[in-house]
């Protein structure tokens, strides 16, 4: 029995339970079970965007959505519906609060709304009096949701895509402009460009102590898995919730990558139960998770993980100097090309360095004494990113 992988999110607002329902205003920003009161709203302005789609929703056709939020919107809601009838099923209810920097999302089926979800991989990047752009990507299984360019979260489908018909967008939102695009892959990386890895075989190299944009993409070398070890630089942000580090095939989510090696710490407020986990993605499903004994990452405090190829059968993983994971491979690993890192997690350098090097001590107190000569300088970045 293939056990799933919990997703890599970050989750807001701790007491707003999982099986919590939308509140009264959201039902009454929806119009009351999105009934004809939206015809008394003005069109000229734009909104409530209220309209059944021209197009018969597809994988891989996402509905994006451009516009620009007033400056009294704390909220509004992108809706997805099977029509516009009076209590029309909601396959998609996706909710930005503004005043509290969340996004809910839901769906109703026959009346009811399901569970909420607010876990994301990032918090949203949206303000009021601001231009937004919203992507929904239908896959197979799921929506693919990015705000602004950038990936926010996925949304298991609870109602198949093919009966999605209409869509409604309401509350304080400027006009809006909304289009249809084909997409054969996902995210764009043309807004984060993907790092052309470089070898490193210099004791004397001193780590960058560059902020790198997350979700971070490096392609490694051509016989990386024979040859060479990935070093990662990094810091764990304050307030933790998860990160990973993957070794995989690809740089897209969408189509899903091969992923070979799966590193999710998973940070659960008590320190005796964090957890570290292991996995892989083949053959479009999620293995087996595998937990490690050893939890190295600390709220606020940086760390350099090596990650190499032992054989062809198994990875090891370094964290600052202390071997703390093995995983047996699970199928071929010679066409690892990437690394893919996101979450609670601050990146500054990332590089491949020739297997079995001994500098991992001396790379690590290079960046902590190049770093506590510039926190002075950089301090507000250093603690608030």
């Amino acid at each position: 029995m293939k056990e799933k992988c919990s997703s890599c999110c970050w989750k807001a607002h701790p007491q707003h339970t999982e099986n919590s329902e939308i509140s009264d205003e959201d039902k009454n920003e929806l119009g009351q079970d999105l009934s004809p009161d939206y015809d008394d709203i003005d069109k000229t302005h734009g909104l409530p965007y209220r309209e059944l789609l021209p197009i018969v929703l597809q994988v891989g056709r996402a509905i994006c959505i451009r516009g620009k939020t007033l400056e009294n919107c704390t909220r509004f809601s992108v809706n997805l519906l099977c029509g516009l009838e009076p209590k029309s099923n909601v396959a998609l209810h996706f909710n930005p609060r503004l005043d509290q920097n969340y996004v809910v999302r839901n769906s109703r089926i026959l009346g009811k709304w399901g569970e909420e979800e607010t876990t994301a991989y990032c918090r949203p990047n949206m303000r009021w009096n601001e231009d937004f752009f919203l992507e929904f990507l239908p896959t197979s299984n799921e929506f693919m949701i990015a705000i602004n360019n950038k990936h926010f979260c996925k949304y298991s489908h609870r109602i198949p895509i093919n009966k999605i018909t209409a869509l409604v967008v309401s509350s304080k939102v400027g006009k809006i402009d909304v289009s249809f695009e084909a997409r054969k892959s996902y995210p764009d990386f043309t807004k984060y460009p993907i790092e052309e890895l470089q070898i490193i075989d210099d004791e004397n190299y001193v780590p960058t102590n560059n902020f790198k944009p997350l979700p971070y993409c490096g392609r490694l070398p051509e016989n990386f898995i024979n040859n060479y070890q990935v070093t990662i630089y990094g810091r764990v942000k304050l307030l933790p919730r998860t990160f990973y580090i993957n070794l995989q095939e690809g740089f897209h989510l969408w189509p899903h990558p091969i992923i070979h090696l799966h590193i999710n710490p998973r940070f659960l407020g008590a320190t005796d139960k964090n957890q570290l986990i292991k996995n892989s993605w083949i053959d479009d499903q999620w293995g087996t998770e595998e937990r490690c004994v050893a939890f190295p990452f600390r709220p606020g405090k940086e760390f350099c993980m090596t990650l190499y190829a032992e054989d062809s059968q198994s990875f090891r993983v370094w964290v600052d100097n202390v071997l703390i994971a093995e995983f047996q491979s699970r199928t071929s690993v010679t066409n690892i090309d990437h690394v893919f890192i996101q979450g609670d997690v601050v990146v500054f350098d990332v590089h491949v360095e020739p297997k079995h090097t001994t500098k991992i001590s001396s790379h690590h107190s290079s960046l902590t004494v190049r770093r506590r000569h510039t926190l002075t300088k950089r301090s507000s970045i250093f603690y608030n990113s």
